[in-house]
């Protein structure tokens, strides 16, 4: 990263991203060549105390804030630098500078709570009419917490200190005047939220703006307006982000709210006639959720300027604290609370799935008989696929351990835990090394792998999505049975019961009588969702599935969700940081997309309307 130290310092193309501090007020950021440079000057503010339109102008990648024309100046080296780089690359600039408006007599301005845009051009020539086209659709397409903002275009830039100096061919200057309604002058405080919201929609359009205002050719070199944006990821956001990423690794939500003793349990409630709800044990909570909040809430996030990674890191904040309130109020109400905040109960839309599933394949026959694969046969099944993956990638790192205190498979981080008392058909073993080796694993791995260390921690929610991915792996390794969708959907209904008020032997015996379980399948489903106080994650599988399919069937590409671990909610986020290259694509797929059973059964679902029931597999591939 280039530094301007000194008025006049040299710089290359070859050193960006500049940063720097203007020894006349200000600084610059500027963080490669794009064709959007934005603008703001501090001494243009009617209120000094109003900082909102900086920090509108510091979540562009290339922005310069300056006190006056002493500090355009010092800066000017520096900025000549990257117009020229930009002008060389893309043929074209927008040079926008953010203000108030120059109009300040609008009595009515302090009582607004949506701002009105004036978009003034020095020359309004046609492509740039169709760039403010563009920007007002792309700003004003969805509402955001009340704001109802207006676009106009003004009459054209008459003299402004920071454009009069720029001119030429390929630079549009462009002033756009934004109403202050983002100070409340009463109090003497920003509109944090109002403007957070404001600039998640800010950017986006100016980006598209810039966009428009390239030729057809510069266009098809980017292919979208996402790529424009900042690229490097500066030392403040990589500190937060590994405060989060730590933070999220210094407990597992999952072991902390699962019992210990499901097995004695089970034992215990079947000898007592299946009439008593069992009593579970649970590890020591070894973390002091206050604390860890504590440290959560330390993170500066509110000075993070951009504003993508700034709502993903907001987002992350709020999953983790949900978290800790669940750990913090084990077996009681709350925690069902919580879980219903993070999770999610069960819809309408979900639970008619999981009803349809019942009864479309209520009757068919249990599980194929033949070899049963034990847990020390599993894990060196799983030793192999560990094998296979580090002769793609030597960076490829995990482990498989048998225990005693889990009930059923369960990935923590890059360890795969398998229950003492695993007892799998050969179909279903081949299943589950796809859902855990194949996504979960390998989704850890592949996040790690990204400059981004929540990747492989888990952006918030990306639960569902996880779960989702899992199963559908488990379709393309051609074992994802009637049995096995039965099970997904009987802890659906299951989790609606808990959320309704019925107790354990009441869920018990729904899921036993709907779905056909066995007893052991059948208490295990209750316990999964009682566990802690009330857990409803395990709705979350059926649902992500449901996500997967849509995903697919609007084209999207299944190995573009295997890049790390986020949710579906995210997906737009996680491609638009891909077209910045902040990620990077996964760094190893799954075994089961090479087989050729694996890329037949994934073009099945390729933009086609499928539905969960197209997935079942009732005889082995």
């Amino acid at each position: 990263m280039a530094e301007l130290s000194t008025p006049g310092a040299a710089t290359t193309p070859a050193e960006f991203p500049i940063v720097a501090r203007l020894r006349h007020g200000g600084h610059l950021a500027f963080d490669r060549p794009l064709p959007l440079v934005c603008f703001h000057d501090r001494k243009a503010r009617h209120e000094l105390r109003d900082v909102s339109l900086e920090l509108l102008t510091r979540g562009s990648p290339n922005h310069l804030i300056v006190e006056g024309g002493a500090a355009l100046e010092e800066a000017r080296p520096a900025l000549d630098t990257l117009l020229a780089a930009t002008i060389k690359e893309f043929g074209h600039c927008a040079l926008v500078v953010l203000a108030e408006p120059s109009n300040r007599n609008q009595a009515d301005v302090p009582q607004r709570t949506s701002p009105v845009v004036t978009f003034r051009f020095r020359a309004a020539r046609e492509p740039e009419r169709d760039a403010l086209r563009a920007f007002q659709e792309t700003l004003c397409r969805r509402k955001v917490r009340g704001l109802n903002i207006q676009v106009r275009v003004g009459d054209a830039v008459g003299s402004n200190a920071l454009l009069d100096t720029f001119d030429g061919e390929g630079i549009s200057r462009i002033v756009l005047e934004l109403d202050p309604v983002f100070y409340s002058s009463n109090v003497g405080k920003l509109r944090g939220l109002l403007l957070r919201d404001f600039a998640e929609r800010l950017h986006p359009a100016l980006r598209e703006m810039a966009y428009r205002l390239l030729d057809s050719k510069q266009q098809r070199t980017l292919q979208c307006a996402a790529s424009l944006g900042r690229r490097h990821i500066d030392a403040h956001v990589e500190k937060i982000e590994r405060g989060l990423s730590q933070l999220s690794r210094s407990f597992d939500l999952l072991l902390l709210l699962t019992p210990t003793n499901g097995e004695a349990a089970f034992q215990r409630f079947v000898s007592g006639g299946c009439e008593r709800r069992p009593e579970f044990h649970y590890r020591t909570i070894y973390i002091d959720p206050d604390e860890l909040r504590r440290t959560l809430y330390q993170l500066p996030i509110e000075k993070v300027d951009d504003p993508t990674l700034a709502r993903l890191l907001r987002e992350q904040r709020e999953h983790i604290d949900n978290q800790l309130g669940m750990v913090a109020h084990r077996n009681s109400p709350k925690c069902l609370y919580g879980s219903l905040h993070v999770y999610g109960g069960v819809e309408d839309k979900l639970y008619r799935a999981g009803r349809g599933i019942a009864e479309a394949f209520v009757s068919d026959k249990d599980e194929e008989d033949g070899a049963v694969v034990g847990a020390e046969a599993f894990r060196k099944r799983v030793m192999q696929e560990f094998e296979h993956y580090r002769k793609q990638d030597p960076r490829f790192e995990a482990r498989v351990l048998i225990r005693d205190d889990v009930t059923s498979l369960t990935v923590s981080e890059h360890t795969l835990l398998v229950p003492r008392t695993t007892s799998l058909s050969e179909r279903r073993a081949e299943a589950l090394l796809a859902h855990e080796v194949g996504v979960h694993l390998l989704t850890y791995h592949n996040g790690k792998t990204q400059p981004l260390e929540l990747m492989s921690t888990g952006l918030a929610g990306y639960d569902q999505m996880q779960e989702g991915l899992a199963v559908i792996g488990e379709y393309l390794a051609g074992g994802l049975t009637p049995q096995r969708l039965r099970l997904l959907a009987a802890r659906v209904i299951a989790v609606r019961q808990l959320v309704s008020g019925a107790d354990f032997v009441e869920v018990f015996r729904e899921v036993r009588k709907t779905f056909a379980l066995p007893e052991r399948h059948a208490f295990f489903v209750a316990m999964r969702v009682f566990r802690a106080g009330g857990f409803t994650k395990d709705a979350i599988y059926l649902r992500g599935v449901l996500d997967v399919l849509e995903h697919l069937r609007q084209g999207g590409r299944f190995e573009s969700l295997l890049l790390g671990k986020y949710s579906a909610f995210h997906a737009p986020l996680v491609e638009e940081l891909r077209w910045r290259k902040v990620l990077n694509p996964p760094a190893l797929l799954p075994r089961v997309l090479k087989s050729s059973g694996g890329k037949r059964r994934l073009s099945a679902l390729m933009g086609q309307p499928r539905t969960v029931f197209d997935l079942c597999q009732r005889e082995a591939p």
